[in-house]
């Protein structure tokens, strides 16, 4: 069920990205190109950042795509995220839901319906995927008495 919660999640997310990319066509296909290659570079940086430092991403990843998206990363360490991989994983994101906001504001409904997306993936992952996480390190981990293999 973690992982359905988890590949839900990532539905709804990019059902919201992908509304605000058909708005940004709709306005400046430079802005929506922009846009396209800041969501790319930003889910391989919290990919990188984030993702590939979790003691489940291989076997037990619940967003199945990330996980196995580490295995594409330069190796990096299991364990404790220092401040630098949680900046840039928060800056990452902010960057995929913040960008669109100028030309979502043109088009209120379709701005309500960009959040409510979003803001039902995030309520999924920490509501039922943050909840069942093994990785302990994690700054979402719900669950920090799970035994897990991360190296600490």
């Amino acid at each position: 069920m973690k992982k359905f919660h988890g590949v839900f999640s990532i539905i709804l997310l990019s059902g919201a990205i992908t509304m605000a990319m058909i708005i940004l066509f709709n306005h400046s296909w430079i802005f929506a190109l922009v846009y396209l290659s800041m969501i790319i570079i930003s889910f391989l940086g919290i990919t990188f950042f984030y993702c590939t430092k979790c003691c489940c991403r291989i076997k037990n990843c619940a967003h199945v795509l990330l996980g196995k998206l580490t295995l594409f990363m330069p190796e990096r360490a299991e364990g404790k995220y220092n401040t630098f991989d949680i900046i840039a994983t928060f800056l990452s994101m902010t960057a995929i839901l913040f960008f669109p906001q100028y030309w979502l504001a043109h088009a209120p409904v379709l701005c309500v319906i960009f959040w409510l997306l979003a803001g039902l993936a995030f309520l999924e992952i920490f509501l039922f995927v943050c909840t069942t996480c093994e990785n302990r390190p994690c700054a979402l981990n719900k669950n920090k008495a799970l035994t897990s293999n991360t190296k600490q």
